[in-house]
Order: structure tokens, then C-alpha cells, then sequence
């Protein structure tokens, strides 16, 4: 089947578009490198208690992203090799694949890898905010309902793009661009009801006969986590709204463009956030190492990892374990 090609025009600011976007991806990673490896080095470095739920999602999440960006750059140097004999093959070879009707198992594996980092982010957020609420169910319902919802959408599109062998219809593929919009929809209703709860938790808990110095540190947590969920829900968003616009002649380049580019920015958001949340958080409970024994009894009620907790500032016991022997002020994990 003979593809019908755009103006050129049109050809040259979609390639033009692809090029920079991988250029700007490789810089994204050396990024993402130091943020991970910096992070890793923090967390492990600190004398508090550590959790390694923590360790292996923010690892899991940098592996997924060097996954994508090497099937990224493998592909792209491929296609500068094999499909640059003019600029139709180089413009059919860059968006759809082999002459426009090769292999899409790369664009099958950005996918996966998309949907991975989304899942991770999300179900991190999630699992804070099921420690912060006292382990609570009942807190974490809606959050894990929306996260469920995104992950059959997901499976889906995973579904619809395997029976068609990587290559669906032109029907199927407005299909699936419908089913990714309102992925990322949900994505970013997961993370910001997760974000509110969180905060308003913390919130509650600062109003009560506490310290200032404690109330000074809870504010510091809920702009950490806010800052951190703000950044990843703004770019699931703008990779959102492309989803559900539709292609014009007159649009075609710039829709692309951004769409391409907000689709691989969110990516690398989604991974460094949490990432850096974890390194913000660390430094701060470094910071807070010398707070006197009275404050930790307070503060280390309210902590992502602790086996039970009690958020009832009236009472002023608290278990042993809890306090890990009242070593140190044990903050806000993440």
C-alpha cells in the first residue's frame, strides 16, 4: 500500500523536529544519570532508616528509562544509515518505520516503557500516601481505582497492537491515540488526588501541639512532595492535550512537534521526580538529625515506611520500633 507523503515542507519540520528532540533526549540522560546516581549515593549514605521499596523503584524507573532511550537512539542511527537516500525515505523511515511499512516494535517498546514509568510514578505516590494515612485502605480507594483504570487501559492498547502484529489500521491507530489520551488523563488525576491527600494529611497532623521547629519541617515535606508531583503533573498533561487533537494539513508540523516533545519530556519527569524528591527528602532528614528526642516522638509518627503509626498527637507514647530506639528523628521517607 503506497503511502500518501506530506508537503515537503511539512517533511522537513517533522524531521527537523526528530532529530532535536534525540539530540535533547541524550542530554535528558546524562541528566537523569547524575540525578540517579547522586540520589542513590544520599540515600544510602544516610543514618536513618531505610526503605527498599524506595531503592528498587527509583532504580527500576532509571532502568526503563535507558532502555527507551538506547531502542531510541539505536533506531534513529539505523534509519540515518539505511533510510537517508533521500528525504521521502528518511521522513518515511523516521515516523513509520522501514519505507512505511517495516517493524513497529520500537514504537512497541516506547510505549511499554512509557506506561511503566507512569505506573511506577503513580504507584509510588500511591504507596506514600498509604503510609502517611496510617496504612489506611479506605484513604488510597479512589487513587487505586484511577491507577487500575490506567493500567487495563494500558494492557489495551498493548492488546489491540499485538493482534494487529505492531502495524494497526488507520482506524485502529485514532483508536489507540483516544485510548493513550485518556491514559494520561488518569495519570494525572492519580498523581494530583494522591499529591492532595498527602498534603492534607501532613496538614492535619501539623496543627497539632507540635513544635514550631516541627511544624517548619512538615511545611518543608508538603513543598517537597507538591514541587515533585507539580513538575510530573504538569508534563502528563501537556503530553495529554496532543493525544486528543486531531491532525490538520495546516497543523501537521507543529502538532507533531510538540507532541513529540512533550511526549518525551514527560518521560524524563516521570522518572526524575521521584528520583530527586527522594534526594530532597534525604538531605532534609541529614538536616534534622540533631532535633531533641521530644520532637522525634512527634514526627516520627508520620513517616512513609513505619510498621504502625499513630496520628493522634494527643497521645504521646509511642512504640519502640517506632522510634527505632530513639536514635534519631526519623522523617518522611519517600
Amino acid at each position: 500500500m503506497t503511502t500518501q507523503l506530506p508537503p515537503v515542507s511539512v517533511q522537513e519540520a517533522v524531521i527537523s523536529s526528530i532529530v532535536n528532540t534525540i539530540l535533547f533526549d541524550v542530554f535528558l540522560w546524562g541528566v537523569y544519570t547524575i540525578v540517579y546516581i547522586g540520589t542513590l549515593s544520599t540515600y544510602l549514605r544516610k543514618k536513618s532508616s531505610r526503605h527498599w521499596v524506595v531503592i528498587a523503584t527509583i532504580s527500576l524507573a532509571y532502568l526503563v528509562y535507558v532502555i527507551q532511550e538506547i531502542v531510541n537512539w539505536n533506531g534513529f542511527a539505523w534509519h540515518i544509515v539505511y533510510s537517508s537516500h533521500s528525504q521521502e525515505d528518511l521522513f518515511l523511515g523516521l515516523v513509520y518505520g522501514d519505507g512505511g511499512n517495516g517493524s513497529k516494535w520500537p514504537t512497541f517498546v516506547n510505549d511499554l516503557c512509557s506506561f511503566l514509568l507512569a505506573g511506577l510514578a503513580d504507584g509510588l505516590m500511591i504507596w506514600r500516601c498509604y503510609n502517611v494515612w496510617d496504612r489506611s485502605l479506605r484513604a488510597i480507594a479512589i487513587p487505586c481505582f484511577l491507577l487500575f483504570c490506567e493500567i487495563v487501559l494500558d494492557l489495551v492498547i498493548i492488546l489491540i497492537t499485538c493482534v494487529e502484529h505492531l502495524n494497526p489500521t488507520t482506524e485502529q491507530g485514532f483508536l489507540l491515540n483516544k485510548l493513550l489520551g485518556a491514559s494520561l488523563f488518569i495519570t494525572f488525576a492519580t498523581t494530583t488526588l494522591s499529591t492532595l491527600l498527602i498534603s492534607y494529611r501532613i496538614h492535619t497532623v501539623a496543627k497539632e501541639d507540635i513544635t514550631r521547629s516541627s511544624k517548619k519541617l512538615f511545611k518543608r515535606v508538603v513543598e517537597i512532595l507538591v514541587q515533585s508531583a507539580t513538575a510530573y503533573s504538569i508534563t502528563t498533561l501537556a503530553n495529554a492535550i496532543p493525544t486528543v487533537i486531531s491532525y490538520t494539513p495546516d497543523n501537521a508540523a507543529p502538532l507533531f512537534a510538540a507532541q513529540t516533545a512533550c511526549y518525551h519530556i514527560s518521560l524524563f519527569v516521570a522518572g526524575v521526580a521521584p528520583t530527586i524528591m527522594v534526594a530532597r527528602v534525604a538531605f532534609l532528614d541529614e538536616e534534622n538529625q540533631s532535633t531533641s528526642e521530644l520532637e522525634a516522638s512527634h514526627i516520627s509518627d508520620l513517616r512513609f515506611h513505619v510498621r504502625s503509626t499513630t496520628l493522634d498527637a494527643r497521645e504521646s507514647k509511642v512504640e519502640n520500633d517506632d522510634l527505632e530506639s530513639q536514635e534519631s528523628v526519623v522523617y518522611p521517607q519517600t
